[in-house]
């Protein structure tokens, strides 16, 4: 996503890294944490929802929350245990999100396998994320977690406030930019706040900082998102390991399309046109040639640009804030 023409969607910046794995270098050992958390979270003996569950924690996600989290904690201290079991908690919130928006977006494929409930059923699916997330407070009742599972219980109702404004809303009724920006700031941006504020606050920041680590992480949940859009356009199912263009034909308000319908005469129309003909290149090619795809990018640009500078406010060695300054780039380079 790079120069005028973004549907070739390469990189330009954070060294031309594709993958946030890079900046998580360091992390690996604490990342290994979580992840045997994660998987200890499934009691033995449970049977096949242990093996449900471990399909969709080994589906090969970034650890994108867990590692803000854990970088954002280093800022002021080393990662402790507190900072491994509120990691595990945020990356389960996310999981039982994907279960839930695999069910109500008819999904079939997530990180290049197939969906729970496409393997399984929307029941088994629904049952699953409700699972996980009573998980979610076994993990947040031990000691010295209080205030993380009143963080995490907070977030989780924003992200279902989140997913019920957008259930409602789509492409055919009047949806402004700002209602857009209402939705993903529940849905999407909460939870990078949280993880980014919960890791501050364990380290001991004062409240100042913390509150723009959430600051940072909510715009880079915002451009994360944004670019998200953009990629469900321009990407390929290959590069993207699950479906794309499935915002498109569902007329779903994201940012290219309520950029096309607001400003190309019978924009709506053309674009139920396309979606009834089956036709995602010329989608593409119109949202390309109306700009919508590069205001769509700017916008993610200006919401990165906001991040790093949210930065600014910290007392505390700039050096340690350099990951998340490549991370704030990467929301926006990425391809996938």
């Amino acid at each position: 996503m790079h120069g005028h023409n973004r549907t070739d969607n390469k990189n330009d910046g954070a060294g031309g890294e594709s993958s946030p794995v890079p900046f998580f270098n360091a992390l690996s050992e604490e990342l290994k944490a979580v992840d045997y958390l994660l998987a200890g979270a499934i009691e033995p003996g449970e049977g096949d929802i242990a093996g449900l569950v471990a399909n969709v924690r080994t589906s090969g996600g970034k650890m994108l929350r867990p590692g803000l989290l854990l970088l954002s904690g280093r800022i002021f201290d080393q990662s402790g245990e507190r900072h491994i079991r509120a990691a595990a908690m945020v990356e389960m919130v996310h999981l039982a999100t994907l279960l839930h928006d695999d069910v109500i977006d008819h999904a079939t494929r997530r990180r290049g396998r197939e969906t729970i409930n496409c393997l399984y059923g929307d029941k088994a699916a629904v049952l699953l994320g409700g699972y996980v997330l009573g998980k979610v407070m076994a993990l947040g009742s031990a000691e010295g977690m209080a205030d993380m599972s009143g963080e995490v219980a907070a977030v989780a109702r924003k992200i279902c406030d989140g997913e019920m404004m957008q259930n409602v809303i789509s492409l055919d009724h009047e949806i402004g930019e700002q209602n857009y920006y209402n939705i993903i700031a529940s849905k999407t941006a909460a939870l990078f706040g949280s993880a980014c504020w919960m890791g501050a606050f364990l380290s001991g920041a004062c409240k100042k900082d913390c509150n723009s680590l959430r600051q940072y992480g909510e715009h880079f949940g915002t451009a994360f998102q944004i670019a998200d859009d953009i990629l469900d356009v321009t990407s390929s199912v290959q590069k993207m390991g699950k479906n794309v263009g499935k915002d498109i034909f569902a007329l779903k308000p994201t940012l290219p399309l309520i950029h096309f319908v607001q400003t190309v005469a019978d924009g709506r129309e053309l674009l139920h046109t396309a979606v009834y003909e089956d036709d995602r290149g010329r989608i593409r090619d119109m949202l390309s040639d109306a700009g919508s795809i590069e205001y769509a990018y700017e916008q993610a640009k200006m919401h990165s640009d906001k991040a790093v500078h949210s930065l600014t406010f910290i007392e505390a060695d700039q050096t340690a804030m350099e990951p998340l300054l490549s991370l704030s780039r990467f929301a926006v380079n990425r391809e996938v």
